[in-house]
C-alpha cells in the first residue's frame, strides 16, 4: 500500500529577511479516484508580490480539479491543465497577477502508474529497488520559468509581451538535467551513492506549453518511491549532491503518517548547525510504494 507525505520549509534568505515562505505543498489519497496525489508550488520571489498566497491557490486549484474528476479523466494532459486553470480563475482573489506567479508540480499515482506534470522549475527523483536513484532537475533559460498564470492570462494585453518572449525563442527554453546515482557499499555496514550517468536535454516552448508530462510504470520500472521537489533542493549549501541523495531521497524512514516530516525536520536542524541550510525555500512530497 502506498504511503504519502509532504513538507515545506523556509529557506535561509527568507529567514534572514523576514519574508514569508513562498513554497507550499499538499498530499493525500482520494477515494473517489483511487489515486494518491501531491502538489508543490513555489512562488516567484522576484515578482515582488504575495506569491506565498498564490502558491497555495495553485495547489488548491489542482486539488479542486481532482475532487471533480473521475477515474476516466485522470490524465494530466492539455484538457486537465485547462481545467486547473479554470479552477484557479474561480478561487483567486489576489489583487494583481504578480501575486500569482508560482510554479506548479503535480503528481498522481496508484499501485501501477505514476503521472508527473510540471509548470516552472523544480524536479523529481525516482528510487528503484535495484539501488539506483534518478534525479531530474528542470530549469529555464535566463532563470525565467514559464508559470501557469502566463498560460491562463495569455490573451490579456499586459501579458502579451511576456508570452512573446516565450513563443519567439528559437532556442531550447527549458532544460531537463538527469543524474543517475547508484548505491555502493562503503565499508562493512555503510553505503554511499555514486553518480554513474548524466544527460541534459533541451525543450522548445511548443514542447512544454502545457507543462512537461511523464508517465512511469511502477511495476515495470520496479519503483520503490518517487519524490518531487521545488528548486530549493538544489540550493543546499556546502553539501554534495551525492550526500543530499542519500539523506533526502533514499527511503530509510518508517511507513507511518507524517513519515517525511519526521525525517526532514532533524536533517534541517543539523544543516542549520553546520551552515548547510538551503538558501531558497524548500518543498517536497514523497510516495513510497
Amino acid at each position: 500500500m502506498m504511503v504519502i507525505d509532504e513538507i515545506f520549509r523556509m529557506g535561509l534568505k527568507h529567514i534572514k529577511s523576514g519574508f514569508p515562505c513562498e513554497d507550499f505543498a499538499i498530499s493525500g489519497y482520494m477515494d473517489n479516484i483511487k489515486h494518491g496525489y501531491i502538489a508543490i508550488s513555489d512562488g516567484c520571489s522576484g515578482s515582488n508580490g504575495m506569491t506565498d498566497i498564490g502558491a497555495r491557490l495553485w495547489c488548491m486549484a489542482y486539488l479542486n480539479t481532482l475532487k471533480k474528476s473521475n477515474i476516466d479523466e485522470l490524465f494530466l494532459d492539455e484538457d486537465f491543465v485547462m481545467r486547473i486553470m479554470n479552477e484557479f480563475h474561480k478561487i483567486t482573489m489576489l489583487p494583481n497577477r504578480y501575486d500569482e506567479t508560482a510554479s506548479l508540480l503535480m503528481l498522481l499515482a496508484n499501485e501501477n502508474n505514476i503521472q508527473f506534470l510540471i509548470f516552472g522549475d523544480g524536479g523529481y527523483a525516482i528510487e528503484k529497488n535495484d539501488g539506483t536513484i534518478e534525479l531530474v532537475e528542470f530549469s529555464w533559460y535566463k532563470n525565467k520559468p514559464y508559470y501557469p498564470i502566463f498560460k491562463l492570462e495569455e490573451d490579456k494585453r499586459d501579458n502579451s509581451e511576456l508570452m512573446k518572449y516565450f513563443r519567439e525563442k528559437d532556442i531550447p527554453i527549458m532544460k531537463k538535467e538527469t543524474k543517475i546515482f547508484k548505491k555502493k557499499k562503503k565499508g562493512l555496514s555503510q553505503y554511499t551513492y555514486d553518480m554513474i550517468d548524466k544527460n541534459i536535454k533541451g525543450y522548445f516552448f511548443e514542447d512544454v506549453e502545457f507543462g512537461y508530462n511523464k508517465i512511469i510504470s511502477v511495476k515495470k520500472e520496479e519503483v520503490k518511491s518517487i519524490s518531487v521537489f521545488s528548486d530549493g533542493l538544489w540550493t543546499v549549501q556546502k553539501e554534495s549532491l551525492n550526500n543530499i541523495v542519500e539523506e533526502i531521497i533514499e527511503t530509510k524512514e518508517n511507513k507511518e503518517y507524517g513519515f517525511l516530516k519526521s525525517k526532514i525536520v532533524p536533517i534541517f536542524e543539523n544543516w542549520h548547525k553546520t551552515n548547510k541550510y538551503p538558501l531558497d525555500d524548500f518543498s517536497m512530497g514523497k510516495i513510497i510504494f
